[in-house]
């Protein structure tokens, strides 16, 4: 539609009307592009979005869970007895010692009777034994 001036005054206001026209239509395809766009980003990001949220209530549970066994093992530890344990624990340990100390004695004691033991005076006495044992036995109706 071409439309054809009558004067100057009109020349002017239509070139004015075309501009403001071309604004419009600029206005709004930029208005229908943000809009296209932010609809755009709402389809594709609100399900991450959902997502997101729930992995972080999950990371949250999984926080107050540690955060309540951590208080639970804080309370264990305060009730425990640390100085009577470490006591029972030195008196667990000397007791120890001195349970090897007596044990090494008497395992030095055995190898020295070992050492001392006299080998053939013992098969000497062996052999007596066994002759005054075949005595007895001829004496009771052995053979």
């Amino acid at each position: 539609m071409d439309i054809q001036p009558n004067s100057a005054a009109e020349a002017k206001i239509l070139r004015i009307m075309k501009k403001q026209l071309f604004w419009q239509r600029l206005t709004g395809v930029l208005l229908a592009g943000g809009i296209s766009g932010i609809i755009f980003l709402a389809v594709c990001v609100a399900p991450r979005a959902a997502e997101f949220s729930q992995e972080l209530e999950s990371l949250a549970g999984q926080a107050q869970t540690a955060l309540s066994e951590l208080e639970d093992v804080s309370e264990s530890l305060n009730e425990l007895d640390i100085e009577g344990l470490l006591a029972h624990t030195d008196q667990m340990v000397q007791q120890g010692e001195k349970s090897f100390v007596d044990m090494s004695d008497n395992v030095s004691r055995a190898l020295k009777n070992l050492e001392e033991l006299d080998v053939d005076s013992f098969n000497q006495a062996i052999g007596r034994l066994n002759a005054v044992a075949g005595t007895l036995s001829s004496l009771f109706g052995g053979r």
